[in-house]
């Protein structure tokens, strides 16, 4: 780090290393007495899968630390963007940092603090002296997560929590690729902010389906499928692949929603295909419960051919078409109010598709 007689190389450090947010996490002990220990700390991170390992650095002047390393174990609570409080009572140099903080012992004895996002349950595994800091690491023997919300974050000397955008995968990684995506981040911001639904796009790696961009947040109730997962291809999933793939493709996918729906409904199945590959979109259902998910997609997909409402909230899907004609991406919208019908319902589907043919337009 350079040096100048007219800058305080402290505050130069604290100033740019503080354009980098982190997550904030309460460390917490209780030692064999009963004596409940708490920091917080913003430099939580993991190291290692295997064997699964996690670190924090806190401070050498720390009052807390002595007391956590002579428990000789920990738990990493991940807050909430809602607990603030928290984090700031548990920064407390000294005093009783847990009045008025609900929590539960975890498998190794440590406070698990009541409705942060996640925990990790550890036992010291090293501790190395760094500058004014020690390096702890942590040996993970249980972990959990628990409530799907946004983290806190700590960013320019203020906490808060991040607004997140349309997250993309690291599944495609090549310049095109990257342009692809980029393109399609751009079209589900406008489709959300027009229509008031949230959007994904989902693409085909190594004969899987991939979900490789969504713009919902763990608030959402479909977080439970994220950026970076394979999704089956089976009925109502991935009809615009299906639609445009092989014979065997289709009979895979049709021979998939027979089994789940007592071996019923083989021509609407083939009929949803032709349409989709006929009309360029298509309609979708919850994949919850699974045991009637294909006869209310095939439910769905026949009211919305005819311009009815649908009994349910549906899902809308098109397809993303290269220069040589083949699918490499499927746009999709979720939330679509059950009572849209007529011509509501077509100007959603025709700015969906506009949406699609404007991601061509930018890989092209």
């Amino acid at each position: 780090m350079s040096e100048s007689s007219d800058v305080d190389p402290s505050r130069a450090y604290r100033e740019v290393l503080g354009q980098y947010p982190t997550g904030v996490s309460a460390i917490t002990a209780q030692l064999d007495d009963g004596t409940l220990a708490g920091m917080t700390v913003g430099t939580f991170t993991s190291v290692s899968l295997e064997p699964p390992l996690v670190a924090f650095f806190p401070a050498v002047t720390s009052t807390s630390w002595p007391l956590i390393e002579r428990a000789g174990k920990f738990c990493v609570n991940v807050l909430a963007w809602d607990q603030d409080v928290i984090c700031q009572r548990m920064a407390r140099p000294s005093g009783d940092k847990f009045t008025d903080v609900s929590w539960s012992p975890s498998g190794l004895g440590s406070p698990i603090v009541d409705d942060a996002v996640a925990w990790i349950d550890c036992t010291v595994d090293s501790v190395t002296e760094a500058g004014d800091h020690y390096i702890v690491l942590g040996n993970v023997h249980d972990l959990q997560v628990v409530r799907q919300t946004l983290p806190l974050v700590f960013f320019r000397g203020g906490y808060g929590r991040f607004s997140p955008g349309p997250l993309v995968s690291a599944e495609f990684d090549s310049q095109s690729d990257s342009g692809l995506l980029n393109a399609a981040r751009l079209e589900m911001l406008q489709l959300g902010s027009e229509l008031g639904v949230e959007s994904a796009v989902t693409g085909m790696v190594d004969d899987h389906c991939v979900m490789l961009g969504s713009t919902w947040t763990p608030l959402s109730h479909r977080a439970r499928v994220r950026v970076g997962d394979r999704v089956p291809i089976v009925p109502p999933l991935a009809v615009s692949f299906v639609a445009a793939g092989t014979t065997e493709l289709q009979n895979e996918w049709i021979n998939a929603g027979l089994t789940n729906n007592g071996g019923r409904g083989r021509d609407e199945l083939q009929q949803v295909l032709h349409d989709s590959l006929r009309r360029g979109w298509s309609g979708g259902t919850n994949m919850f419960p699974r045991e009637t998910a294909v006869r209310r997609f095939l439910d769905v997909n026949h009211r919305l051919k005819a311009g009815l409402a649908a009994d349910e909230d549906f899902n809308l899907s098109a397809p993303i078409v290269d220069e040589r004609g083949d699918v490499v991406l499927s746009l999709s919208i979720y939330g679509m109010s059950h009572q849209l019908s007529g011509n509501a319902l077509q100007s959603c589907i025709e700015r969906l598709m506009e949406g699609a043919r404007q991601i061509e337009k930018a890989i092209r």
